[in-house]
């Protein structure tokens, strides 16, 4: 397992402080959605080379209408983080600097499983328990990007 930073959507962050507030599976949204995906097919779009999702929830199942996809994105790089203090945001697609991305689509070939959540992480910096069923990494995310991205 593997855990990444990425940007949330301007849906999921609407004062733009760098907290994701709310997931939403709602066309037009612009926010993250929460739950697990699956990879597909490598694809070249506007931001170069991405991986097309499948939601597999409830929670995301409109993954593939929303066109909600994993990318890299120069407003997700470090440089950006350490500038602004935060991430930029997207329109709810798994945005991810250079480095972090080229790793996941090593390790993220279609057919993989890819959970998207907050993590528990409270603005104060506290983590909630986490349900005992929940297998995923519950580390403090660190400089400030507040959302992660597990795959598995």
């Amino acid at each position: 397992m593997q855990s990444h930073h990425v940007s949330h959507g301007t849906g999921s962050d609407p004062q733009h402080d760098g907290w994701l507030k709310d997931f939403s599976n709602v066309e037009g949204s612009n926010a993250t959605s929460r739950g697990a995906y699956v990879t597909w097919e490598w694809y070249k779009g506007r931001y170069g080379t991405s991986v097309r999702l499948g939601g597999l929830d409830h929670t995301n199942e409109a993954a593939l209408r929303r066109y909600i996809v994993m990318h890299h994105a120069a407003y997700a790089e470090n440089a950006h983080l350490e500038k602004w203090g935060r991430l930029g945001r997207s329109n709810g697609c798994f945005a991810m600097g250079t480095e972090q991305f080229r790793e996941a689509l090593v390790h993220l070939s279609g057919g993989r499983l890819l959970f998207a959540d907050s993590l528990g992480l409270e603005e104060d910096g506290s983590i909630q328990p986490v349900p005992e069923l929940a297998l995923y990494d519950r580390a403090p995310i660190d400089g400030g990007a507040r959302s992660a991205l597990s795959a598995y």
